[in-house]
């Protein structure tokens, strides 16, 4: 009984082991910034979180990552840069997420200061540019 009670318990956690992985990697247009989607898969019993985090060089050549994004829930989990200034994070029917809207990045050169718009496509039906991102159907 003991050893049933254990092995069950056993189960349970395993089928809850998160562990996060590197789901996709993205470059900008003009390839000054990559963007990756890490995707933490909970196992049977949770829906996958996920989070991006953006990379580039400042003016010293010193490289610089910030997480400008993170969600519970959602699926399918995919980045698109649609520009050199704007990044589409696509987590349809994500419960929660948590960005910043936009980022001021440091400097890449003597002046030179990026705005940079993280969007954010989790709604069915949800259009960017024209474009659909979380389809109304699941199917």
């Amino acid at each position: 009984m003991r050893r049933g009670i254990m092995l069950i318990c056993l189960l349970l956690i395993t089928a809850c082991a998160s562990q996060e992985k590197l789901a996709e990697t993205v470059r900008s247009p003009d390839g000054s910034m990559t963007a990756k989607l890490f995707v933490t898969d909970l196992g049977a019993c949770c829906s996958p979180h996920a989070r991006v985090e953006l990379s580039y060089r400042d003016d010293q050549s010193a490289g610089i990552t910030k997480e400008v994004y993170s969600s519970a829930g959602g699926w399918p989990l995919k980045i698109e840069w649609i520009d050199n200034w704007n990044l589409v994070v696509t987590a349809c029917d994500a419960h929660t997420t948590k960005m910043k809207s936009s980022i001021y990045t440091e400097k890449t050169a003597e002046n030179d200061y990026r705005l940079l718009n993280i969007i954010s496509a989790h709604g069915r039906g949800e259009q960017i540019n024209g474009k659909t991102y979380c389809a109304l159907d699941k199917g």
